[in-house]
């Protein structure tokens, strides 16, 4: 019928936005793992205060505030296949039921978990960093000497709790994501809806 066929056809969408998302999901993932050396080094550096080597701060410093990605995962097609209630059309329950479980709350797991983290991020480098360092200078700021220690706390709080946090996340979000990407290619493969 043609609900079923544009059932399949929805379904094929999905599936190639969820691709899209592994891709996403790879880039990022490799990009977090890269941003662990820089938080190392920041906590390496702020330890010894009087030997910063200012050109290395800043671009650490930098990479932290700028290159932080997080994963936003995909929902156009999702959002229209439950608003148009094309799902009723497709014949595997559990794969409507682990959809909907995977988008409504893996998804929303992740982009909570991305929402806080880069929340966190730029309160630390708009905030303790601003106070402690001259990004001008690349040295600390006047006052700043007062503040490097809060810096590296803060800077050991995200590597710690979000950078380490966001990788398992990510890791995890991906063997859920590569597990309903198979299930669909086998739904699919099978001519059904």
């Amino acid at each position: 019928s043609a609900r079923s066929d544009d059932a399949h056809a929805a379904l094929v969408q999905l599936l190639s936005e969820l691709r899209a998302d592994q891709e996403d999901l790879v880039d990022v993932r490799e990009q977090q793992l890269s941003l662990r050396d820089s938080y190392d080094d920041l906590l390496r550096w702020l330890a010894e205060p009087g030997r910063l080597p200012g050109d290395s701060v800043q671009a650490a410093l930098d990479e932290v505030a700028f290159l932080n990605r997080t994963v936003y995962p995909r929902r156009g097609t999702w959002r229209a296949l439950t608003s148009s209630d094309q799902l009723t059309w497709v014949t595997d329950r559990g794969l409507v039921t682990r959809l909907a479980n995977f988008y409504e709350s893996t998804n929303a797991r992740l982009e909570y978990g991305g929402r806080d983290y880069d929340f966190n991020v730029n309160e630390v480098t708009r905030g303790t960093a601003a106070r402690a360092w001259d990004s001008y200078r690349r040295r600390s700021s006047v006052a700043g000497s007062d503040h490097l220690p809060e810096l590296r706390e803060q800077l050991r709080y995200l590597r710690l709790s979000w950078n380490e946090y966001y990788v398992d996340l990510l890791e995890d979000y991906g063997g859920e994501l590569e597990a309903l990407i198979r299930d669909l290619e086998a739904y699919l493969a099978g001519g059904t809806a």
